[in-house]
């Protein structure tokens, strides 16, 4: 995970929402051995350069593969990343919020 420091505070309340809605599932071993929540900058790969570079956009979604799309922060508004497409959310900061909220319980 990145450095709050930096973490823009949109990203850092719907980060802090999804880790409490992990907290709901693990207890505090689970919590540190599989760090459900995954939350980073973006970065894209350069292959004429071969090497990564930052897009300004952030990432909060699951550690695990195959649990379901990440929200995508870019520029101010919020997109579902599934499978290379993104899809901004209707609802905006309080779609990503919700959807923290209840991430792992359903």
């Amino acid at each position: 995970m990145e450095d709050f420091n930096n973490m823009p505070a949109p990203v850092r309340e719907v980060h802090e929402a999804m880790v409490a809605n992990a907290r709901e599932n693990w207890d505090d071993e689970d919590m540190k051995c599989l760090r459900p929540v995954y939350t980073r900058t973006e970065d894209r790969y350069d292959s004429e350069t071969h090497s990564y570079t930052s897009t300004g956009n952030w990432i909060v979604g699951c550690n695990f593969e195959g649990w379901g799309p990440s929200m995508i922060f870019a520029d101010g508004v919020w997109f579902y990343r599934e499978r290379g497409w993104d899809k901004k959310m209707k609802g905006g900061h309080e779609e990503a919020l919700g959807n923290a909220n209840c991430f792992f319980t359903g």
